[in-house]
């Protein structure tokens, strides 16, 4: 057979396999310029917002599932020379020692520390790029938005919520971590580009 007398060649086989490389790449370039303008499209239906100081970037691209009613970000860009504040965990103690013992007073508590902590920085909500929570009870969850829709103006930081089996005391309800970063006076922001991108949803702070 000719087939055999070909494949029995040892030069045959490498050769053979570079071509269907080749033509396999060649199928998927096909595929992809096919498929680029509906990516297009339909990043087309999500508006870019520019907020008066566009330091800090928001990304929430197109094919990522939207963030949980809007109260995070899938990633937060920071650029140019600032300064980070990075915040240890907050309990929902009040300045006079005492601890609520509910999970809405102790979760309101503990962000109204954060915010005492960045105004010590000369800093403000707005500038948390990064969140961590802390719960020990999973029903707790849905009482966590109501407080962070509440407290953080709209705020939508990159957010990590976790489940523990308790913290170091068996009345603490929740913990919370942040992330702040505050640029310099003199940085400019080089972020317009990202306007043409139309497939990820942006937005700048």
């Amino acid at each position: 057979m000719i087939v055999t007398s070909v494949l029995s060649r040892p030069y045959a086989v490498p050769t053979l396999m570079k071509i269907m490389s080749a033509f396999v790449k060649l199928v998927a370039l096909f595929i992809g310029s096919l498929l680029a303008p509906l990516s297009l499209a339909e990043g087309f239906t999500n508006k870019v917002v520019v907020s008066p100081n566009p330091l800090n970037v928001r990304h929430n691209p197109v094919p990522i599932l939207s963030p949980y009613d809007g109260i995070y970000s899938h990633g937060v860009e920071t650029s140019g020379v600032g300064r980070y504040l990075h915040i240890s965990g907050q309990l929902g103690f009040r300045s006079t020692g005492e601890l609520p013992m509910d999970f809405r007073g102790q979760a309101v508590q503990a962000i109204e520390n954060i915010k005492a902590v960045l105004a010590s920085a000369n800093m403000s909500i707005s500038d948390v790029v990064q969140m961590r929570f802390y719960l020990v009870n999973r029903d707790d969850t849905k009482e966590l938005i109501k407080v962070r829709t509440e407290m953080l103006n709209g705020l939508a930081p990159a957010v990590t919520t976790y489940i523990v089996g308790g913290l170091l005391e068996d009345e603490w309800c929740i913990e919370i971590e942040a992330l702040a970063f505050q640029p310099s006076s003199n940085t400019t922001s080089a972020h317009a580009s990202y306007e043409l991108n139309s497939a990820n949803r942006v937005t700048y702070d």
